[in-house]
């Protein structure tokens, strides 16, 4: 499968060297990220916009703490649920062509609301799917996160390398 454009050593530069704490998995946090899922749904309110649990949450593995939720968005939709999460979450950590963030918080929980369109929900979806279905390759990742969370840089560096070589397997 044709992956995404890599990341320059200068991109991972921007992030820190110090730890990251590692938390183990709760319940919880599906039941928050499925509240803030349904929450989406409303606000975008476009049936072929799809709404999904990502990263550890729906892994139910360790993590950041955080909750992951993506939007795959198709190409002509993508425009209008930008828009709207803008109007309803405010600022966006980040907005490129074909990805933006939103970061927000939930009875104490992280959030990162991940817009998608194009080939990146493609290998979004792939690398998902693949993780779901190979628990060595799952459980490979999460002990990646607790060799490298000295660092959130060399994590991301790592984590990187790691999604990198089972997207181009596929």
């Amino acid at each position: 499968m044709k992956g995404i454009p890599r990341f320059t050593k200068r991109y991972f530069e921007r992030y820190r060297t110090s730890p990251l704490e590692l938390k183990p998995y709760l319940s919880r946090q599906k039941e928050i990220g499925t509240k803030i899922v349904n929450e989406i749904i409303n606000i975008v309110d476009d049936p072929k916009t799809e709404i999904v649990l990502r990263g550890s949450t729906l892994y139910k593995i360790s993590g950041k703490g955080d909750i992951d939720i993506g939007i795959y968005a198709t190409p002509k939709r993508w425009q209008m649920g930008l828009d709207k999460l803008l109007a309803f979450y405010g600022e966006a950590r980040v907005i490129e062509k074909t990805f933006a963030a939103f970061n927000l918080e939930c009875n104490g929980f992280p959030i990162e609301i991940s817009l998608m369109k194009g080939h990146q929900i493609k290998v979004d979806k792939a690398l998902t799917t693949y993780l779901l279905n190979n628990p060595k390759s799952l459980a490979e990742y999460e002990n990646l996160k607790k060799q490298y969370c000295f660092s959130k840089r060399e994590y991301l560096i790592q984590r990187d390398k790691f999604f990198r070589s089972i997207i181009n397997s596929l």
